[in-house]
């Protein structure tokens, strides 16, 4: 496992649903708004070491913006909280705990993302673009991502 990176700049965005699993005591939104922990695979398309910033989506619009204050690998999301029914996943997990939310002061609203879409942005670019479509795309370009 790498070490998380706490000199950068890019966030992670991710879409939270607001409805609550079969068996869950919380919906994914509560569990970030009330529990102050988000989690996710070390697999597939998903970040493969912890990034500095998450941010989260829904309604349509950018919610919070969260520094990971630290990390660890789990199999079982009853570990990250009770609430959730225990059961051993094949992939570790990273299970984050996340610091104070910065809310933007205006709506960012999500743009022309696909609906569980997961970018990329810089925070100021996040923080000051009218939509988080515009903030990837100027990320993308200041860094010449493709």
């Amino acid at each position: 496992m790498k070490i998380q990176k706490n000199d950068t700049s890019l966030v992670y965005v991710v879409s939270l649903s607001t409805e609550t699993p079969r068996g869950w005591e919380l919906s994914w939104s509560d569990v970030v708004a009330k529990k102050h922990i988000y989690f996710h695979p070390i697999a597939g398309t998903w970040p493969k070491e912890p990034p500095t910033y998450i941010a989260f989506r829904h309604h349509g619009r950018l919610q919070s913006i969260h520094f990971i204050r630290d990390y660890k690998a789990i199999y079982d999301l009853h570990e990250a909280y009770r609430g959730i029914p225990s059961r051993r996943q094949p992939n570790p997990l990273f299970l984050y705990r996340l610091g104070p939310a910065i809310r933007p002061q205006t709506p960012v609203r999500t743009g022309s993302l696909y609906r569980n879409a997961r970018v990329w942005c810089t925070l100021d670019l996040l923080l000051t673009s009218k939509t988080i479509a515009q903030a990837r795309a100027l990320t993308k370009k200041r860094f010449d991502l493709q």
